[in-house]
């Protein structure tokens, strides 16, 4: 299972600088958390772990710190952001149960060294719903890929990702960890196995315990890469790591999908654009309660009850967007969004129903997990409750809600909390949101530019690079994200296209009319 951690940072503990090496530091928080809840776990964890043909695996692994604005200054990283975020995935069951159970009973930690350290404090966690698991999958990676060949003489020669023998290596690790992990041997004597780079390595030397007489250097490579491999592989890949030195921070990686996968094979043979007649009142009406379907885009937009603002301080905008990470991500992907202060658009696509059910089933098993960990009414810590009020059947089975409840859930969440803030009653959104489906690529192109420009259009800014509250800075970045962004770089085939797009002055109002906006 995979977890991300929201970080707040408190610089009157100890300051906001890191070393630039922190991996090998992260690893000893980790062990840190798991002994709060068991110490012997952990110390068996570290010490031994799941062995196989005198190998040693601890099937965890951890991306670097994702942290928003940095800075290097000598030797440290400055942290300039009050907030990072920091991706955890553990392969066993029991290493996650006793990870959770350790964060509740103390919700800081310190990372660093003895030179330099920073205080967080977990402000939020939540379960990261993995994909679905198929034969053939596309990766990049949030940690460099560790690849070492053993020599004759008992040393070792890194191995780049695009050498001949990494797919060999790979192979030969990931059986390892199956068999160390389940106490068997693969099944299968033979099986389809390819791993292709698709972009070329980044190498990363990282130094491990510097400044210490252990201190040691590990090459590790970051790139993108295919893979085909049986599912079950597959899964301890992406939940253990790629790779070797995955419990000090290598081999991390998160799912992308490929080109042919970005979601218009059911566009084809549709027309080319939508009719430009005005809808009637009794025809806007009827769009706005359409129902959701599965595995159909739509471009979903609302405002404010008779122009009202919906976002009157930053903390608003980013608040909406995490309770939208929550009741949304799990049902519907995302290409594009903006908030704007009295109105918002997105640009979405509701996952099959098999994607929901599994993302639902994921939730309520860290929702029953936590259920009976959390027994301390004093706990104070923030997301564990944001996996919940996804309800939990008496049985395995997971009940789908209405598509469109998912939507009113999060709008209502979002309206006390607002109303609360700001003391006032009633409504704060127009009832009901309006939905548009979606069944053209060129519709799709046209509505994207519409979100993105919108700051432009209403004056906030001059141009969709400047405005903190859209998908574009995500979409223009390299940072990992939940947003569907190679998938829309795609629609305009490369970034330089789309920068130059987003560039040109368009004629917004036009594009409204255009859109039956």
């Amino acid at each position: 299972m995979r977890f991300k951690l929201s970080l707040n940072i408190d610089r009157k503990h100890s300051g906001d600088l890191l070393p630039l090496n922190y991996q090998y530091e992260c690893s000893a928080v980790i062990y840190k958390i798991l002994s709060r809840s068991d110490e012997a776990f952990s110390t068996w964890l570290h010490d031994n772990g799941f062995r196989i043909d005198g190998k040693q695996f601890k099937l965890f692994t951890f991306s670097r710190l994702q942290v928003p604005q940095w800075k290097i200054q000598g030797a440290f990283l400055k942290i300039l952001s009050d907030t990072v975020e920091w991706e955890i995935s553990f392969l066993p069951e029991r290493s996650t149960q006793e990870f959770i159970q350790g964060i509740f009973k103390e919700q800081s930690f310190v990372l660093g060294n003895r030179d330099v350290k920073v205080k967080f404090t977990v402000r939020n966690i939540e379960l990261v719903p993995p994909p679905v698991f198929l034969e053939t999958m596309q990766f990049e990676c949030l940690s460099p890929i560790f690849l070492a060949n053993k020599r004759e003489d008992g040393g070792f020669d890194y191995i780049n990702p695009e050498q001949t023998l990494a797919p060999e290596l790979i192979k030969l690790n990931l059986l390892s960890k199956y068999n160390a992990f389940t106490g068997n041997k693969f099944a299968a004597i033979t099986f389809p196995f390819e791993f292709k780079v698709l972009t070329k390595p980044k190498s990363a030397l990282i130094t491990i315990k510097a400044n210490t007489p252990e201190e040691s250097q590990i090459r590790g490579y970051l790139c993108r890469f295919r893979l085909t491999a049986p599912t079950e592989l597959m899964k301890i890949m992406y939940e253990s790591g790629i790779g070797g030195k995955n419990s000090i921070g290598f081999g991390m990686v998160r799912h992308v999908e490929s080109s042919n996968q970005i979601g218009f094979g059911n566009l084809s043979g549709l027309k080319g654009k939508v009719t430009g007649k005005n809808l009637s009142k009794e025809e806007t009406d009827l769009s706005a309660k359409e129902q959701l379907d599965y595995d159909k885009f739509y471009h979903i937009y609302n405002c404010g009850i008779n122009g009202c603002n919906l976002f009157n301080e930053p903390d608003n905008y980013q608040y909406f967007i995490d309770l939208y990470d929550k009741h949304i991500s799990p049902i519907a992907d995302t290409y594009a969004w903006t908030l704007m202060p009295n109105h918002f658009h997105l640009l979405i696509r509701i996952k099959s129903e098999a994607d929901i059910r599994t993302s639902l089933e994921e939730i309520a098993k860290i929702t029953r997990l936590t259920s009976t960990i959390s027994t301390d009414p004093s706990s104070n810590l923030t997301g564990f409750e944001n996996l919940s009020g996804l309800e939990e059947e008496q049985s395995e089975v997971i009940t789908i809600k209405p598509l469109h409840q998912y939507f009113s859930n999060l709008f209502n969440a979002y309206s006390k909390a607002f109303n609360k803030r700001f003391h006032r009653h009633g409504t704060l959104f127009e009832r009901p949101f309006k939905r548009k489906s979606i069944d053209n690529k060129r519709y799709l192109k046209n509505v994207l530019l519409y979100i993105h420009n919108n700051p432009v259009h209403h004056g906030f800014t001059d141009s969709p690079n400047d405005y903190p509250w859209s998908s574009y800075l995500t979409c223009v970045s390299i940072k990992p994200t939940k947003l569907k962004r190679d998938q829309v770089i795609g629609w305009f085939d490369n970034e330089a296209n789309f920068r130059t797009y987003h560039e040109k002055k368009l004629d917004i109002v036009a594009i409204e009319k255009w859109l039956e906006l």
